[in-house]
């Protein structure tokens, strides 16, 4: 399996999670996870588009980012309490491959040198998840408010 998230690994261990990954797929509009359930894994997305929305009181949604191909999908897994922060919707017919936390903490354990690259590369993915969650959080203030000090908040 090809994937970008898996090109910063060696081979070998790029190998080794690609044993671990089991092919899914997702049509439009077709839950992939929700918010605060239990977060068991993480997608590496080969084709289609996610939408990842933060879940509001009153049932309503934020759509925080789009994930597309090529993307990791779900952080939660790595971080106790291991539940989703986010829910996750397929745009459009979604193709991706899935790793189980458990089978990845696993190996991590049995090699520590690709538990350490395997959490440079989440970090470089959660640093612009958070990026695009302060920008969405920018412009909610900004339309809020018209105070220049509300502003500065972000």
């Amino acid at each position: 399996m090809k994937h970008p998230f898996l090109a910063a690994l060696a081979p070998a261990q790029a190998e080794a999670l690609a044993l671990l990954s089991t092919p899914v797929r997702f049509g439009p509009g077709e839950s992939i996870f929700h918010q605060r359930e239990a977060a068991d894994g993480f997608y590496l997305i080969e084709g289609g588009e996610v939408a990842l929305d933060y879940e509001l009181p009153g049932k309503k949604k934020v759509q925080i980012q789009k994930i597309g191909e090529s993307e990791l999908l779900g952080l939660s897994w790595l971080f106790e309490p291991y539940r989703w922060e986010f829910s996750a919707t397929a745009v459009n017919a979604v193709t991706a491959r899935f790793l189980r936390a458990a089978d990845v903490r696993e190996l991590c354990e049995r090699d520590p040198k690709l538990g350490y690259k395997l959490m440079e590369e989440v970090t470089r993915v959660l640093t612009e998840r958070l990026q695009a969650t302060r920008h969405k959080l920018r412009v909610f203030v900004q339309r809020a408010s018209e105070d220049d000090d509300a502003r500065q908040v972000c």
